[in-house]
C-alpha cells in the first residue's frame, strides 16, 4: 500500500488546516501532536518540506501503518 499521513511542524498551519474557527455542528477537529524517537523509531517517514511544492506547509509524511501511543 502507497499510503501516507500528511502531517505538519507548524502547529498554526495544522489549526488551520483542522478547520480552527469554522462552524460545523456535525463535524468535531482533533489536533494531534506526534513525538517522533528517531534513535528508536523503526517505521518510515520523511520529512518533505525542503522538496515539497509548497515549502511553507513544513510537512512530514508518515508511512500508515506506523503504531503511536496515545499519552492523553
Amino acid at each position: 500500500m502507497n499510503s501516507f499521513l500528511s502531517t505538519s511542524t507548524a502547529r498554526d498551519l495544522s489549526l488551520i488546516f483542522s478547520g480552527q474557527g469554522q462552524q460545523r455542528p456535525q463535524l468535531e477537529s482533533i489536533l494531534f501532536e506526534i513525538t517522533i524517537e528517531t534513535s528508536t523509531c523503526e517505521t518510515a517517514f520523511a520529512d518533505i518540506q525542503y522538496v515539497s511544492w509548497m515549502q511553507g506547509e513544513e510537512e512530514i509524511l508518515i508511512t500508515i501503518g506506523a503504531i503511536v501511543r496515545i499519552d492523553s
